[in-house]
């Protein structure tokens, strides 16, 4: 059974947990430096889509208030743009923010258009969140030709042998502060995919910006390393000290349009 999604913005994942989703979409409208995020993540996807690919029609799951699906219209030269989230708080703004975009509010899982009908879906970091993921990326593939997905990798090893031992990084589950169900590394994507029957058409690890700030020597020991892993080992280093995988997905649907660029 998937767990519902509520307007009044509560996710019910089961009888013990409840992820107030409203309230944090209030705390993230508080960034200042979110807009400037998201701008670069919907750039970022735009890298790894070929050029020789268009859309006529985009849809963003988990669109908050549309920064990303619109960047991305824009960039794309989508025609028609659709934003779907739970968030009544996030629903509103974009509403106000970004008019060319059609926004539509969750209830539950089920993706309320027809099959095989959106050219492109979009899934920025939101996998993580879904209890019920295989049903979920089933309808991902149902109404959608094209995905493109950006998913943190949490499964590495340094996060496991020392960060959560040492009670520094969250365990990913039900009292996950960002509400992370699951935790993902490149390769058990990659399996994943192939188990939906989902073919993978480009995809790119990502690092974060290294925090030089840390004055705890663990920390500055990892930022060290992972800094310097990243440079001399780039696809290896998501192995070690995670990262953030983008990936450009088709669904075996009716294909998608040649013509962009």
């Amino acid at each position: 059974m998937c767990p519902l999604l509520f307007p009044a913005g509560v996710l019910i994942m089961d009888k013990s947990f409840e992820f107030d989703y409203n309230s944090w979409a209030a705390k993230q409208m508080l960034d200042k430096e979110r807009e400037l995020s998201l701008f670069r993540k919907a750039e970022m996807f735009f890298d790894i889509i070929p050029s020789d690919v268009t859309f006529r029609n985009a849809l963003e799951i988990g669109c908050a208030e549309g920064i990303v699906i619109n960047r991305l219209r824009e960039l794309l030269q989508i025609n028609k743009c659709y934003g779907l989230d739970l968030s009544t708080e996030f629903i509103e703004l974009g509403r106000s923010l970004n008019p060319e975009i059609e926004f539509i509010q969750a209830t539950d899982l089920r993706i309320p258009f027809p099959d095989n009908s959106v050219d492109l879906v979009i899934l920025s970091d939101i996998i993580e969140h879904i209890e019920d993921l295989d049903f979920f990326l089933k309808e991902v593939k149902r109404v959608g030709k094209a995905v493109l997905l950006k998913v943190p990798v949490d499964k590495y090893l340094w996060r496991k042998l020392i960060s959560e031992p040492l009670g520094r990084s969250y365990s990913i589950g039900l009292n996950h502060p960002d509400g992370h169900l699951h935790e993902f590394s490149k390769k058990s994507c990659e399996k994943m995919f192939k188990e939906l029957h989902f073919s993978v058409l480009n995809s790119k690890v990502v690092y974060l910006p290294v925090d030089h700030g840390k004055k705890n020597p663990l920390i500055r020991l990892r930022w060290f390393l992972d800094e310097k892993l990243k440079q001399i080992m780039p696809n290896f280093a998501h192995r070690i000290f995670g990262g953030l995988l983008l990936v450009f997905l088709s669904t075996g649907g009716n294909g998608m349009l040649k013509g962009r660029g």
